[in-house]
């Protein structure tokens, strides 16, 4: 059960430090939607395709497909973006096919600072709020979502992607674009929530701590934290301080009643490997206090695997659920 619904906006963002599993924390809570009962789109930026690659799936690109697993999904990349953009907003249908065949493109996208940024929003507002508010035919025409789940860049990029809108809203200083771009921010900072996914080890939390901190200073959404990849307690509740007081010529009998024939050399390493299994155990308990300060805290277990699929990611879609 997680402290702040992370479904219950337009847009869920989910970002963090790189390693920290935030690809499957994104589609585990495309999942989680699906089984709300939502109309649900999954989508990487910058043409990662990492949702793709950890479900087996052929990747989308920059077009809605469905999925088995009951969400659609999507791959938005800049370039793209941009050409849409001037296509439905300002009806630019033969000056967007010239510019998607020329370089011009590319040089707005990589050359303009915050621009990339600003398309990626641009995106997620015409597939939420766009589609849902506006009147126009196209609007109406296009698929229709309650959620968009937002494989987004890591936390060290995050902020750039969070602030583009009102970025360039200083700089444009009425009409359309103007009215868009407020919309894009109010979207980013009413009806969007923020995933910070982290597992429970030094780097990773001080990172999160600290996006947590520009995120309030920033005055956007409280993130829920995801703690991913937490170890289980050694020893069932109750039991910890007797398991420490353990001895191998104690665990000798408690094996053999359990039909495990064991030599004291074997009762020795189980005990010591239990032993160094609890003491790291205790150790993550320490950062996942930490993590209490950067916001509410949802724990994913840790899923031994020796390949990581649809299936490991569906189990850990049942505790995002709201």
């Amino acid at each position: 059960m997680v402290e702040t619904d992370l479904l219950g906006g337009a847009v869920v963002i989910v970002s963090g430090k790189g390693g920290t599993g935030k690809t499957t924390v994104a589609a585990a809570l495309a999942m989680a939607a699906v089984r709300a009962g939502k109309r649900v789109l999954l989508t990487d930026v910058e043409g990662r395709e990492g949702p793709s690659a950890l479900l087996g799936l052929i990747p989308p690109g920059f077009k809605e497909r469905p999925t088995p697993f009951g969400f659609s999904m999507l791959s938005i990349t800049p370039r793209e973006a941009l050409v849409e953009y001037l296509r439905l907003f300002f009806h630019m249908r033969t000056l967007s096919r010239t510019l998607a065949r020329g370089r011009v493109v590319e040089t707005a996208t990589d050359g303009i600072p915050g621009f990339r940024d600003l398309m990626v929003a641009g995106k997620l507002y015409e597939l939420s709020t766009w589609r849902t508010g506006s009147t126009e035919r196209e609007a109406r025409e296009r698929p229709q979502y309650d959620l968009v789940v937002v494989d987004a860049p890591p936390t060290g990029q995050l902020l750039p992607l969070l602030s583009a809108a009102p970025t360039f809203r200083d700089i444009i200083k009425g009409g359309r674009p103007h009215r868009q771009l407020a919309a894009i921010d109010r979207l980013i900072r009413r009806q969007s929530r923020i995933a910070l996914v982290a597992v429970p080890e030094e780097m990773a939390v001080v990172e999160t701590v600290e996006t947590a901190g520009a995120l309030e200073q920033g005055g956007f959404p409280r993130p829920v934290v995801v703690a991913n990849r937490v170890r289980p307690p050694v020893f069932p509740r109750g039991t910890r301080a007797a398991g420490l007081r353990l001895s191998p010529e104690k665990m000798e009998p408690a094996l053999a009643r359990a039909d495990i024939q064991a030599t004291p050399l074997v009762a020795t390493d189980l005990l010591d490997g239990a032993l160094a299994e609890d003491a790291a155990v205790q150790a993550e308990r320490r950062w996942l206090g930490r993590l209490k300060d950067a916001g509410p805290l949802v724990e994913l277990p840790l899923i031994a695997s020796d390949r990581f699929g649809p299936e490991q990611v569906a189990e850990l879609a049942g505790p995002l659920a709201p």
